[in-house]
């Protein structure tokens, strides 16, 4: 039964990692989106429902054993779990920081396992 368990498990892993890495998507595409609306019911309306999405959604992965975590804004330094698309831009030398995040870490909750590394772009920390 375990090893039923086990295979289980692995199937699903993939697909419930894109499910995550949509909703980041998504989220980060109403953001957008809402910036350029105007009437203010219709940003309220489009406010609560992504709200519920995100409370509903993110409950449910953490209910799952996963744990989601963006990176943004930290000084970027090797050995975190992220991937920066454009890190041969700069000198070995520079101070970095990840200054957005196109997929996030995901990790198994209270447990050091990374399931995905972030993918990340950097720019340069202004001295």
């Amino acid at each position: 039964m375990e090893e039923m368990v086990e295979a289980a498990e692995q199937a699903w892993t993939p697909h419930v990692l894109k499910m995550i890495n949509e909703a980041w998507r998504l989220r980060l595409g109403m953001e957008q989106a809402r910036r350029g609306v105007v009437d203010d019911d219709v940003k309220k309306r489009a406010d609560h429902a992504a709200a519920r999405f995100d409370k509903q959604f993110w409950q449910a992965v953490e209910a799952c054993g996963l744990a989601v975590q963006s990176p943004a804004g930290h000084r970027y330094e090797e050995g975190l779990p992220a991937d920066p698309i454009n890190l041969m831009d700069f000198g070995p030398d520079e101070m970095l920081f990840i200054e957005q995040v196109l997929r996030p870490v995901i990790k198994v909750k209270d447990a050091p396992d990374v399931l995905q590394r972030a993918t990340v772009v950097l720019g340069r920390i202004r001295a």
